[in-house]
């Protein structure tokens, strides 16, 4: 009961995001639809930076709209010795449209000026020691801003995450703001509920006219959509450049079934040893009428005892709650807090949970004894045939759940396997990546290069503006001498020299040779060679947006963005002079030394700035959290499932084959060997387990396939998972009921046939 009702807490707690905020139906965030004149689509839950300004002038005061930028939100960086900060850049009106609680500040005037910060409770802890931080200093990378407010603790179930705020003032590249491309979060807040309908066919029409004014040149036609706020936790998969945890509703939907399965499994399980139990005392049942009980006064004895039971179970199942919750917030990346009053939530639902399973233990009974006289409840073998048959459902339906749970996890966990193992088409192992969070660097990187590859465990070392697994840039291609209405979308990594060696990103044709190393132009991977129909790509001149330089190779496709994505065309550049990221080739069993070294150097070459750092593959693998987050619970819950079978099945063989005794002993006394009767035993309880795989195998594998069908890349032949795990759930039944049926297959027949 525990382990089901910590499940339905986290499906709770998923299907609650965002609505603590106050009337959550009146916040809506802009999602723009792009689609090339050759097919390309993007679904992009952002847009261009200016859109909000003009729309605020527009449309105030009946709506509020406020932009937030931070592209690199997702990654993880520090400043004063501070771990894992987490911020964005936002309008004043931030505050207007979300309703994070403030400890102290003012939420109308917290983000109006450039040099104001609002810190969370635990950032401002962190930083000061205590919330009591108001209008101190607060520094960052040798610059002070005041803080202006102190948020509560921001709820878990907030798709939206932050250590802190700054002004959209404070950002470095405001003024250069008409060069970035759809990367702002755009949010709104209708203040007259009764005329949201009204004025959101307003502003889809305006967002429309503005962002297809800037792209209609360019052949790109932008479709605008409205994201309700409380949709999009769950509603946004498949989203590009994503700047949350976005939820899976195959996931919640999965997990539902997870924690039903568990309690039905349970509750059958009591249901069918509770009647099992219960049939060594009809003869007592019997007599009780005989000397004038009614039925109906045996019923609620029968129920009680269900009830006491099962109450009992009620207080370990509440301590077991608070047990794993912890582990369980682990495993799942968030912090699961349960309240007092929320133990006392949970006591009345185990309460009516022992109370449902004890109504239907006493329901079970009472179905047969009010058709009895006592003269037939005393002969026990008709209702004992009744109960059998009952028993026999309540096995089919515990193999069928546990079939469909064990084929849902195997192909989860090979799935997962599959990706995490996948060769991404370039070397991800042994690279060290740097990175500056708060601004872009311009100096000369060659010098900075240099001074690197002096330590023998460098073995390389590039700069660049985007790495693989983080949001690039888009952009618009088309070939020279085309017009630019027939341009398609693609990605562009901004790169210095060295890039494609030190990510051993092969060159087709030219291996091993730096093509950026004297001259500026562009490499193309084969997808977008292909899409822009180049027969002899190299030579040919390109231009991606106002650049115009020629092509000079074709890089082998390679895996830059998850395994959920086909590859996607993609364009490497030189052209382009600040850079973020600074990607280090090392020996990595010489880890700790090539850091401290790394971090001498870029000390000393940009004193004024503070760089982390990560391995690339570590940061590969959390593209795949949300599915090994989901293997894990399904892998618990299916493998908690077999065992609650097994122990179901495990007391329901011993209590068979203890009726069963005396046959035994006949059958060994005249021929039968142990073997025989060993098979005759299981086979009548295999049969059922057969008809279990029947009917749940095609379940299985309808919902199996919808869910793997979202990958682009993924395992074959799924149907053999689905019959190794109907062998599975046949291999587990054999185990758990042999031990009965060898025991009493050993016997002496003159034991079995004096038995009772």
């Amino acid at each position: 009961m525990s382990i089901a009702v910590i499940i339905l807490i986290f499906i709770e707690l998923e299907l609650s995001y965002d609505k603590f905020h106050n009337n959550p139906e009146q916040v809506f965030r802009i999602v723009q639809h792009a689609e090339t004149g050759n097919g390309q689509n993007l679904t992009i839950p952002s847009t261009l930076g200016w859109v909000s300004p003009e729309l605020n002038s527009i449309f105030f005061p009946d709506v509020a709209f406020c932009r937030l930028y931070n592209n690199e939100m997702r990654n993880r960086f520090s400043f004063s010795d501070i771990d894992h900060v987490r911020f964005f850049y936002v309008d004043s009106t931030f505050f207007d449209i979300f309703s994070f609680q403030f400890l102290y500040g003012d939420p109308a005037t917290a983000l109006t000026e450039p040099n104001s910060v609002v810190l969370t409770q635990q950032m401002a802890e962190t930083y000061f020691g205590s919330t009591d931080a108001l209008n101190k200093p607060f520094e960052i990378h040798d610059k002070n801003f005041n803080v202006t407010g102190i948020l509560k603790e921001l709820p878990v179930y907030s798709h939206l995450q932050f250590d802190l705020l700054l002004p959209i003032g404070a950002w470095p590249n405001r003024k250069n703001i008409h060069e970035f491309a759809m990367d702002f979060p755009t949010y709104m807040r209708f203040k007259n509920t009764s005329q949201i309908g009204e004025l959101r066919s307003s502003v889809v029409d305006s967002i429309s006219v503005i962002v297809n004014h800037h792209y209609g040149s360019a052949g790109i036609h932008v479709e605008t959509e409205l994201q309700a706020l409380r949709d999009i936790h769950l509603g946004s998969k498949g989203f590009d450049s994503v700047i949350h945890r976005a939820g899976d509703r195959n996931t919640v939907i999965i997990l539902s079934f997870l924690a039903l399965f568990i309690l039905l499994i349970t509750i059958s399980n009591f249901v069918n040893l509770f009647t099992s139990k219960s049939e060594n005392r009809l003869r007592e049942i019997g007599m009780r009428m005989v000397v004038g009980a009614d039925k109906m006064r045996i019923w609620q004895q029968l129920i009680g005892e269900s009830f006491f039971t099962s109450g009992v179970a009620c207080f370990f199942a509440l301590a077991f709650v608070e047990l794993f919750a912890s582990p369980f917030s682990h495993i799942m990346g968030i912090n699961l807090k349960i309240t007092f009053i929320e133990l006392v939530y949970l006591f009345l639902l185990f309460g009516l949970i022992a109370f449902f399973t004890s109504v239907i233990t006493g329901i079970v009974h009472y179905l047969y004894l009010s058709r009895l006289t006592p003269v037939q409840v005393l002969s026990v073998i008709r209702i004992r045939r009744g109960i059998s048959w009952l028993k026999t459902v309540f096995v089919i339906i515990q193999f069928s759940m546990m079939i469909f749970l064990l084929a849902v996890f195997a192909i989860l966990f090979f799935q997962v396997q599959f990706m995490r193992s996948r060769d991404p088409g370039f070397n991800r192992d042994g690279l060290v990546v740097y990175y500056e969070p708060f601004k872009r660097m311009v100096r000369d990187f060659e010098p900075v290069r240099l001074n690197l590859i002096q330590n023998q465990n460098i073995l390389q070392a590039a700069a660049s503006e985007g790495i693989p697994g983080i949001p690039t840039s888009v952009q618009n291609i088309w070939v020279e001498g085309d017009t630019v209405s027939n341009s398609m979308i693609i990605n562009e990594h901004r790169v210095k020299n060295h890039y494609t060696s030190t990510y051993g990103i092969e060159v087709k044709g030219e291996a091993g040779i730096d093509l950026f190393k004297d001259t500026v132009g562009f490499l193309l991977n084969e997808r977008a060679v292909e899409l822009l129909g180049l027969a002899e790509p190299v030579g040919s001149i390109v231009n991606v947006d106002v650049n115009k330089y020629p092509v000079l190779g074709v890089v082998k496709d390679f895996h830059y963005k998850s395994l959920h994505d086909p590859i996607e065309p993609l364009v490497i550049s030189n052209y382009f002079r600040p850079y973020r990221y600074i990607t280090l080739k090392i020996n990595i069993d010489s880890l700790i030394p090539v850091t401290e070294y790394a971090d001498s150097i870029l000390a000393i070459h940009f004193p004024e700035d503070r760089f982390t750092h990560f391995l690339l593959s570590e940061r590969y693998e959390t593209m795949y959290e949300q599915e090994q987050k989901s293997m894990h619970l399904v892998s618990g819950g299916a493998i908690l499932a077999i065992l609650i079978s097994m122990f179901g099945l495990f007391g329901l063989s011993r209590e068979t084959m203890i009726k069963r005794t005396k046959e035994v002993g006949i059958r060994k006394a005249i021929g039968g060997s142990r073997w025989d009767i060993f098979a005759m035993l299981t086979l009548h309880l295999l049969k059922w387990v057969f008809l279990a795989a029947v009917i749940s195998l095609p379940v299985a594998a309808y919902i199996t396939y919808n869910w793997i069908n979202e990958f682009t890349y993924r395992i074959g032949q799924t149907w053999i998972f689905l019959i190794i795990s109907g062998l599975c759930a046949l291999l587990i039944a054999i185990l758990t009921i042999s031990y009965h049926t060898l025991t009493i297959g050993r016997m002496n027949p003159v034991d079995s046939l004096r038995y009772e």
